[in-house]
C-alpha cells in the first residue's frame, strides 16, 4: 500500500500552500501536517446506475493542530472524456461502513453545469472522522448508488483503497 505524502489534498482546494519539512522552518511559516487521509476508487459494475464507470472517494482532515474538528470526505462520478452535462439524473449516494455505519447519504449534485455529478460531506466530529480512516485502513468501505426518490438499491460496491495514512509534521507557508 503507497501511502500519500502529498501536504496539498486532492480534495476541494481553495488555496495554494507551500509545505516544507518540519527542520526547514521559515520565518512565517505555521506547523501542518499530521493529518489523517485517504483516497479509494471503484469501477461500477457494468449493469446498475452509471454503468463500468469509475467513482473516486477523497477524504482529508483539515487544520489538526488548531482547535475544533474538521474533515470532508468527496465522492465524484467523472465520466471519461465527459463534456456535457450526464442526461442520467444524480443518484441517491450513500457512503458505509461493512458495520453499517453511514458516513454520506444524500443526492449527487452537478452545479454548475458539471459534466459529471460529486457529494461533499464536511466531518465535525473526532468519532466519525476516525470511524472514516479506519474504514480506509481496513479496507471496508462501501458505495450504495441508488436511483432519485428509489425505494429499493441499484447498486453497491466495495472500494479499492488506493492510499491511506498520516501525513508527517511539515511547515505550511
Amino acid at each position: 500500500m503507497r501511502m500519500r505524502r502529498s501536504c496539498l489534498p486532492l480534495v476541494a482546494l481553495t488555496a495554494v500552500s507551500a509545505c516544507y519539512g518540519i527542520s526547514d522552518v521559515r520565518s512565517g511559516g505555521a506547523p501542518c501536517g499530521r493529518n489523517q487521509h485517504g483516497y479509494a476508487t471503484v469501477t461500477l459494475p457494468d449493469t446498475g446506475i452509471e454503468a463500468a464507470h469509475e467513482l473516486q472517494v477523497d477524504f482529508v482532515q483539515h487544520d489538526p493542530d488548531l482547535a475544533g474538528e474538521l474533515s470532508e470526505v468527496v465522492i465524484q462520478f467523472t465520466a471519461p472524456g465527459a463534456a456535457v452535462v450526464d442526461s442520467n439524473p444524480v443518484p441517491r449516494v450513500r457512503l458505509l461502513n461493512s458495520a453499517g455505519l453511514v458516513f454520506v447519504d444524500t443526492l449527487g449534485n452537478n452545479a454548475g453545469g458539471r459534466p459529471t455529478w460529486y457529494v461533499i460531506r464536511w466531518i465535525k466530529d473526532a468519532p466519525t472522522r476516525n470511524a472514516l480512516y479506519d474504514g480506509f485502513a481496513n479496507q471496508t468501505l462501501w458505495l450504495e448508488l441508488w436511483k432519485a426518490n428509489a425505494t429499493t438499491l441499484s447498486t453497491r460496491v466495495r472500494f479499492v483503497v488506493k492510499e491511506y495514512g498520516i501525513n508527517p509534521p511539515a511547515i505550511c507557508l
